[in-house]
Formats: C-alpha cells, sequence, structure tokens
C-alpha cells in the first residue's frame, strides 16, 4: 500500500552562527526539511518510488490519534505552513509519489533567500508564494502512483492570480 506519515508537533530548524561565521561562505542559514527519498527507492523498474504519500500544506497541524497496535489509516500528509515562516527553516524539498496541495486561501510566505522545491506528478499551487530573493521549483515526474486514478491529470496547476515571487532584495 502507499506510504503513510502524520506530523504530530512543531517542526524546529533554526540556526545560531558563531563568532567566527560571519562571512556569506561560513555562514549557516537555516534548517532544511526533506520529505521523501530524493533519488526514489533501489528499484529494477524505471518508475520512481519517493516513498511518501498526498501532501497537503495547511495552517495547522492536524491532530492524529491512533491506538497501540492499530495501522495508520491511508491519507495525506497536513503539512503546516508555520516552519516556514517561524521554524527557521530556508530549504524544503518535497519528493512526492502522487500530488502536492497549496490550497487557495493559504499563501506561502518564505524566509528571504530560501529554497523551495516540489517533485510530484501532480503539483496544485492555488495561493501564491513569496520567496525573496530565493528559489522556487516545481517539476511534474513520473512515479509509481503518477497512474493513480486519484491524479485525474499530471502536471502544475496554478491557480488564477496566483503569484510566485522570487525578486530580489536590493
Amino acid at each position: 500500500g502507499a506510504p503513510n506519515m502524520v506530523l504530530n508537533g512543531t517542526l524546529v530548524g533554526h540556526a545560531v552562527n558563531g563568532p567566527y561565521q560571519r562571512s556569506s561562505a561560513t555562514m549557516v542559514s537555516g534548517g532544511q526539511l526533506i520529505i521523501g527519498v530524493s533519488a526514489g527507492l533501489p528499484s529494477d523498474t524505471s518508475t520512481t518510488d519517493f516513498l511518501s504519500p498526498p501532501i497537503v500544506f495547511s495552517s495547522q497541524a492536524i491532530p492524529t490519534t491512533v491506538d497501540d497496535g492499530a495501522a495508520l489509516l491511508p491519507g495525506p500528509l497536513y503539512l503546516p505552513i508555520d516552519y516556514l515562516a517561524n521554524g527557521g527553516f530556508t530549504s524544503t524539498a518535497i519528493y512526492d509519489n502522487s500530488r502536492v496541495t497549496l490550497p487557495s486561501g493559504l499563501p506561502l510566505e518564505l524566509l528571504p533567500g530560501s529554497s523551495f522545491s516540489i517533485q510530484a506528478p501532480r503539483i496544485d499551487i492555488l495561493s501564491s508564494i513569496t520567496d525573496l530573493a530565493g528559489s522556487v521549483q516545481l517539476q511534474s515526474v513520473q512515479t509509481i502512483d503518477a497512474q493513480s486514478p486519484d491524479i485525474a491529470r499530471t502536471g502544475v496547476q496554478l491557480g488564477d492570480g496566483v503569484t510566485i515571487d522570487v525578486r530580489g532584495q536590493w
């Protein structure tokens, strides 16, 4: 079956620079969040398996309770956006087997200079993304779940009026 994940906590990725980390070459920026296996699991087929469930960005964590010994019910990973603005993360890489959704009414405001990357068969960006002096990469890829009936059409969809703003900070 498809992999399952639940986030019942707070993501923290703040970095602290020491007294000798003053140049851009030695300073640490922030935390890095990676979901999925970037190169996919080793396989004897040409189909990639990132080993990750569908992901839906959310305004807050959704509490989940599972009895000891019980299986986690299939469903998406709800990823609260607070980690992007307040968690200290400056790099997000999501490798997903099926789909990643940024719902409408939930704009992403990344820390300046952040990198934000998604690879999945279906990517729905229905709210704007602001990443000043940063980078945003959205790539539709073929995976083990790309032909699933849950994915009517592969590709990257940008909602009406959505902007992706990566302009510099002069």
